[in-house]
């Protein structure tokens, strides 16, 4: 039996601070056709409702260019902090959040595991058939679908959300060619964006199909619905030692886009 549980008193805080200026300047959205219309979610609207927690120190991690993503302009990926509430809509550029929130306390500042503060949500990349009811859906190319999964209490241990995403890996859940993907402060799709791979013959844009963002899940409630090993995860002394395959480092990107080995981006703070 898989558990769910739906906070629908649970309302979005707003983080507060200063006002991020974007790389990207954000366009007004052109109509879509009517069979790609799916829910309509803000960008902010999403972030907020991922992020809800928060404090002057607090920020969420953001990056949208035109390139496209399998350039090799490999700064593109750099981003910048922001606050949730402070999150455009970027139409007609490939737009990516990190999974986590991130402490300006620490420094360097950077989409790093260093600045870590804790892991908001998981993704799950081109999924076709899942047993466990998302709390978004998000096409992000032709039949191609991200599952993201939004957690009640955010996980502020690094080594233990290190342990979930190498559970998820090893259940064959993620793209077993490129572990980059999936560390804890790896990349995914925002749902107002598109997606301007070279292989394709023109850009997709973003269509979301399911948005609940009330539906939260524990973590015991999200392993045992992925039928994760839940030993590994939450009693790592009684099992064999772990291998950390992502090592210290937040090279995250989306599982889809990339297919290159490990690579290092030193992202830096860039608020104006």
């Amino acid at each position: 039996m898989i558990y769910r549980r739906e906070n629908s008193n649970q309302k979005p805080k707003l983080l507060m601070g200063s006002k991020a200026i974007h790389r990207v300047k954000a366009v007004k959205p052109r109509e879509k056709p009517e069979k790609n219309m799916g829910i309509a979610v803000s960008n902010r609207e999403f972030l907020t409702a991922i992020f809800p927690e928060g404090s002057d120190n607090l920020r969420c991690w953001v990056a949208a260019f035109s390139d496209a993503p399998t350039s090799k302009n490999k700064t593109k990926w750099t981003g910048q902090a922001i606050e949730a509430r402070d999150c455009a809509d970027f139409p007609q550029a490939n737009a990516y959040f990190s999974i986590s929130e991130f402490d300006l306390s620490k420094k360097p500042i950077g989409r790093t595991v260093d600045c870590f503060h804790s892991m908001n949500c998981i993704v799950l990349d081109d999924v076709k058939n899942g047993n466990l009811s998302p709390s978004w859906a998000l096409e992000t190319s032709s039949n191609n679908f991200q599952h993201g999964f939004m957690l009640i209490d955010p996980i502020t241990d690094p080594e233990l959300a290190k342990r979930l995403l190498e559970a998820i890996r090893d259940a064959a859940l993620i793209n077993q060619n490129d572990p980059s993907g999936n560390n804890i402060v790896r990349y995914a799709r925002l749902p107002v964006g598109l997606n301007n791979k070279e292989k394709y013959s023109q850009p997709f844009e973003h269509v979301m199909h399911i948005w609940k963002p009330t539906l939260r899940y524990s973590l015991d409630e999200l392993i045992d619905g992925l039928k994760l090993n839940k030993n590994k995860i939450l009693y790592p002394k009684e099992t064999n030692n772990i291998y950390d395959s992502f090592e210290s480092f937040g090279a995250g990107v989306d599982v889809a886009e990339m297919t290159d080995k490990f690579f290092i981006v030193n992202a830096t703070m860039s608020l104006v």
